[in-house]
C-alpha cells in the first residue's frame, strides 16, 4: 500500500508539474515564434547534435539507479554512498569530456545544414553554448537520481516545475526587451546550473550521510554488475539517442533549415506529451524496482496490466487530441506557413502512439535491470531506422523519414521489449500482452477518427469565434469525445475497473484532507 501511495504521490506531482512547465514552454515558444522564428530552425537542430553527444554517457545512469534500489529500501546507507561516490566520479567525467569533445566538433556540425542560413551571426557561438548547457548539466545532476530511486520523484519534479516557470518567464522578457537569441540560450543554462545546484542542497538534506568523507569501497559483485548493465545500455543509449535525432538531422540535410523550424513546433508538442508519459513513468519505475525486489511473479504480472492500461489510456488520449487539434494550435501560434500536411500529421500521430505504448515494458525491463539481454535491440533499431529513412527520404521526401521511425517500431521494439519483459521479469508468456495491444490499436482507431471528425466537423460549424476561442472550443470537444469513446469501449474491462477504484479512492481521500482543514 505504501508503495502505491508513493507511485500515486509521484505520478501525481509528475502530471500537474508537467501541465504547468508546458504551458510556460508555449508561451516561451509563441514569444520565440513571432519575435525570433528565424532561429527555429538551428535550435532543433543544435538540441539534436548535442542530444546526439549524449552517447557518451553510456547509460552509467540508469545501471547506478537500478543499483540503489535495493540499498535504499533496506537503509544500507554504506552502500549507498559507495554507489553515490561512483556516480559522481563518472558523471563529473562526462561532463568535462563533452564539454572538450562538443568544442571540438565545432568545425563539423555545418555537415548536417543543407544550406547554411546568412541571417544568422555568430552560429559558432551559439553552438557553444549548446554545448556548455549540455556539459555541465552533468555536475550534480547524479542528485536527482538518487531523490528518484529513493520514490522522492515528487521532490526532483518540483525543483524543476519552479526553476523552469522561472526561466521561462526571464526568457520571455529577454525574447522581448533584447530581440536577442544568445540571451534566451543564456538564461536556458543558468536553468540548468541552478536546477541541479538546488537538487544537491535539498539531497545532502534528506541525506545528510553523503557528507561523510568516510566512503567504504564499492564490492566487486555491485561493481562488476555495474559494468555489465553500463555495457549493455550503452547499445541502448546509442539506439535511442540516434533514432530520436534522427528525425531532425535528416531533415536539415536532405530538406533544409526551413522545414527543421516548421517540424520543432509538431516536435515541441509531441516532445510535451512524451515528456509528461515518461514524467509518470519515472515517478513509478522506482515503485516497481521497490517491486520487484520484494514480490512475485504474480503480484508484478497483475501490477504490469494495470499499469499498461494506463499506458494505452494516456497513449491514445494524447495521440487523438494531437491528431485533432494540432493544426488548430499552429494557427493560433504563428500562421498557415507553419502548417504541414494532414498525411504528415498522421504520421507523426502514429509514430507518438506507437512510441508511448512501449512505456509498460520496457519500464519493468529498467527497473529489473534487464539491459544486457536486450543489448542488440538498440543496433537494429540504429540499422533498421536509418536505412529505411534514408531511402524513404530520397524518394518521397519528409514522410519517409516518419515512416522509418514508425517501421523501426513495429519490426524491432514491439517484439523485442515485451519478450524481454514477459521472459526476463514477469515470467510468464507475452500472448496475452499481444492481444490487448490490437484492442487497444483498435480502440484508438476508433478514439482518433471519431475525434478528428467531431473537432473538424462540430467546431467547425461555429462561425465568428476568435482563433483561441475557437481552438478552445475544438481542444473541449477533443477531450470530451475521446475519453467518453475509450470509457463505453472499455469499462466493463478488469483494468478499467482497478484504474477506476484507485482515482476514487485518492479523490475521496484529498477531498477528506481538503475538508479537514477547511473545518
Amino acid at each position: 500500500m505504501q508503495r502505491t501511495k508513493q507511485s500515486v504521490k509521484n505520478a501525481a506531482f509528475s502530471i500537474g508539474a508537467q501541465l504547468i512547465q508546458q504551458l510556460i514552454k508555449l508561451l516561451v515558444r509563441i514569444a520565440f515564434i513571432r519575435v525570433i522564428g528565424e532561429y527555429l530552425g538551428v535550435n532543433g537542430l543544435f538540441t539534436d547534435i548535442l542530444t546526439t553527444l549524449q552517447l557518451v554517457e553510456l547509460g552509467i545512469g540508469p545501471a547506478i539507479a537500478y543499483s540503489l534500489y535495493k540499498p535504499l529500501a533496506n537503509n544500507d546507507t554504506n552502500k549507498v554512498k559507495a554507489l553515490m561516490n561512483l556516480f559522481r566520479k563518472a558523471y563529473r567525467a562526462i561532463g568535462t569530456f563533452i564539454l572538450i569533445a562538443g568544442v571540438a566538433f565545432t568545425p563539423f556540425y555545418g555537415f548536417f545544414i543543407n544550406e547554411m542560413p546568412e541571417n544568422i551571426p555568430n552560429l559558432n557561438i551559439i553552438y557553444w553554448i549548446f554545448v556548455f548547457d549540455t556539459g555541465i548539466s552533468y555536475f550534480y545532476s547524479y542528485y536527482r537520481t538518487l531523490l528518484v530511486s529513493d520514490q522522492k520523484k515528487y521532490l526532483d519534479i518540483s525543483i524543476q516545475t519552479g526553476v523552469t516557470v522561472s526561466i521561462s518567464i526571464i526568457q520571455i522578457v529577454l525574447i522581448y526587451v533584447t530581440r536577442n537569441y544568445m540571451w534566451y540560450l543564456g538564461a536556458q543554462v543558468v536553468g540548468t546550473i541552478l536546477t541541479n545546484f538546488i537538487a544537491s542542497r535539498i539531497a545532502m538534506k534528506q541525506y545528510p550521510y553523503l557528507k561523510e568523507k568516510e566512503v567504504e569501497k564499492l564490492d566487486e559483485e555491485t561493481f562488476g554488475e555495474i559494468k555489465k548493465n553500463v555495457v549493455a545500455m550503452v547499445f541502448h543509449k546509442v539506439g535511442s539517442i540516434i533514432r530520436d535525432a534522427t528525425d531532425n538531422l535528416l531533415i536539415s540535410k536532405y530538406i533544409g533549415l526551413v522545414m527543421t523550424g516548421i517540424y520543432s513546433n509538431y516536435l515541441m508538442i509531441t516532445k510535451a506529451l512524451t515528456t509528461l508519459i515518461n514524467q509518470i513513468f519515472s515517478a513509478v519505475v522506482s515503485s516497481v524496482g521497490n517491486l520487484h525486489v520484494t514480490r512475485s511473479e504474480e503480484a508484478q504480472q497483475e501490477v504490469f496490466y494495470n499499469i499498461n492500461f494506463l499506458n494505452f489510456w494516456i497513449a491514445s488520449f494524447c495521440t487523438c487530441c494531437f491528431g485533432a487539434l494540432i493544426g488548430p494550435f499552429i494557427l493560433v501560434i504563428s500562421n498557415e506557413n507553419y502548417l504541414m500536411s494532414e498525411f504528415i500529421t498522421i504520421l507523426i500521430s502514429i509514430r507518438l502512439y506507437l512510441d508511448m505504448m512501449r512505456k509498460t515494458p520496457w519500464m519493468f525491463c529498467e527497473a529489473a535491470g534487464i539491459y544486457w539481454n536486450g543489448k542488440t535491440k538498440p543496433l537494429w533499431e540504429v540499422a533498421v531506422n536509418l536505412v529505411v529513412s534514408l531511402i524513404l527520404v530520397k524518394t518521397i521526401g519528409i514522410a519517409g523519414v516518419f515512416i522509418g521511425t514508425i517501421v523501426t517500431i513495429l519490426v524491432v521494439d514491439l517484439p523485442v521489449e515485451p519478450h524481454l519483459a514477459f521472459k526476463y521479469v514477469l515470467k510468464s508468456k507475452s500472448t496475452k500482452y499481444y492481444i490487448k495491444y490490437i484492442i487497444y490499436l483498435i480502440v484508438t482507431v476508433i478514439m482518433y477518427t471519431a475525434t478528428y471528425l467531431a473537432v473538424r466537423y462540430i467546431a467547425g460549424a461555429t462561425y465568428g469565434m476568435p482563433g483561441l476561442g475557437m481552438f478552445i472550443l475544438k481542444a473541449v470537444i477533443a477531450v470530451i469525445v475521446s475519453n467518453i469513446i475509450l470509457i463505453v469501449l472499455m469499462f466493463r474491462t478488469k483494468e478499467f475497473k482497478y484504474t477506476k477504484d484507485l482515482a476514487k479512492k485518492y479523490a475521496k481521500s484529498a477531498l477528506n484532507k481538503i475538508t479537514n482543514k477547511l473545518t
